[in-house]
């Protein structure tokens, strides 16, 4: 067997594998999961005369092993979503500098607000208490609304922080404006 057979019966290996767990898995660069993460914010900021000094700190993904073994030690089990996030990346830091005063020549002039979207380390999730509890847990609607109902059963954790000015650029427009 030469190494193009090899190689084409891993690939199908590969696909066969993918397509009992009914999906396809396409390789993504590390900068499209992130955009794609972000639902393209980074992409709308940097258009924006408001906005500078965008950063993304990167943190690497957590093998499946230590994720079941944060699991027992916190006597939760992750959905299956947040368990793939994480072993995808290990959390993120995304910062900007927003400034309303961009057409301000002096930068000693401006006056800058930090906007942040932080999603902690598995190991840095804040178990969070004192909800109202009832005998089930389920999501209840109230009107329009639907209220998440915890019961003595349901983890509550902070998973991470996100914080953004009261004034936004508006996408195409001369000027930055209130909400």
């Amino acid at each position: 067997m030469n190494i193009m057979e090899d190689k084409n019966k891993t690939d199908k290996t590969k696909i066969s594998f993918y397509s009992k767990m009914g999906f396809v898995v396409d390789k993504v660069s590390e900068d499209s999961f992130y955009e794609n993460l972000l639902l393209g914010l980074s992409k709308v900021l940097e258009k924006s005369p408001c906005v500078s000094k965008i950063s993304l700190k990167r943190l690497s993904g957590v093998r499946q092993v230590d994720i079941r073994a944060w699991e027992h030690n916190n006597g939760v089990i992750l959905p299956e979503d947040l368990r793939g996030f994480y072993s995808s990346t290990n959390g993120f830091l995304f910062t900007y500098e927003f400034s309303y005063d961009y057409r301000t020549t002096n930068e000693e002039d401006k006056e800058f607000r930090l906007g942040l979207i932080q999603i902690n380390p598995i190991n840095d999730m804040i178990r969070i208490f004192g909800y109202e509890t009832k005998t089930n847990a389920g999501i209840e609607c109230v009107g329009k609304k639907h209220v998440l109902s915890l019961s003595r059963e349901s983890k509550e954790y902070h998973v991470g922080n996100m914080s953004f000015p009261k004034k936004v650029f508006q996408n195409g427009a001369e000027k930055c404006s209130t909400l």
